[in-house]
C-alpha cells in the first residue's frame, strides 16, 4: 500500500498563493487559522510558517519574499501578522482581518465556529483576485525547514537535478 506524501508548501505550492494565519489566543485567531487550513486543504494555495518568518529562520524568509502571491489572515485589529511581514520587508501581500468581517473578539478557543464555512468561502473568493507579487527572482528552493519528507527536494527533481542533501 502506497500513501502519498505531502507535498512541499515552499512559495504557495502549484497554485502560487501563500497563506500565513494568526494563531492567536482569541476566538478569531483560532479561526483565522482553520480558514488557512480549510484553503490549503482545498487547494487554494499552501500555508506557510509565520513563526518560523518571526524567528527569522533564512530559508522561510527567503520563501516567503520568493513567493508568488501572499495572503495574510489576522485574527483581530492588532494584526500581528501583518506586522511580522512587513517587519521581514514584504509589503505587498493581502490581508485579511476576521474581526473587519462581523466576527466580535472574545477568549473562547472554541467560539464561532458555526462561521468557519462562511469565512472559508469568502477569502476563499477573495484569494483569486490577489495580484501576483513580482520579484524578479525565481523560486529559493533553500529547504524550507517544516520537516515534510522530501521538502525542497522535489523541486529539483522537477528540474530534472535530482535531489540535493
Amino acid at each position: 500500500m502506497t500513501t502519498e506524501r505531502p507535498k512541499c508548501s515552499c512559495n504557495g505550492g502549484s497554485t502560487g498563493l501563500l497563506i500565513y494565519s494568526c494563531a492567536g489566543s482569541s476566538n478569531v485567531g483560532q479561526l483565522a487559522n482553520e480558514v488557512a487550513i480549510e484553503m490549503a486543504r482545498s487547494g487554494k494555495g499552501s500555508m506557510g510558517c509565520l513563526i518560523g518568518l518571526g524567528a527569522h529562520v533564512s530559508t522561510m524568509v527567503q520563501n516567503a519574499k520568493a513567493a508568488n502571491r501572499i495572503m495574510m489572515i489576522d485574527g483581530c485589529g492588532v494584526r500581528c501578522g501583518m506586522k511580522a511581514l512587513e517587519h521581514i520587508g514584504l509589503t505587498n501581500f493581502d490581508s485579511v482581518v476576521i474581526t473587519e468581517m462581523g466576527i466580535k473578539k472574545n477568549c473562547d478557543l472554541k467560539g464561532d465556529r458555526d462561521k468557519l464555512p462562511e469565512l472559508v468561502k469568502l477569502i476563499s473568493g477573495r484569494a483569486g483576485t490577489i495580484t501576483p507579487l513580482i520579484i524578479g527572482e525565481e523560486r529559493v528552493d533553500g529547504g524550507c525547514g517544516c520537516g515534510t519528507e522530501g521538502c525542497c527536494t522535489d523541486h529539483d527533481e522537477e528540474k530534472g537535478e535530482g535531489a540535493k542533501k
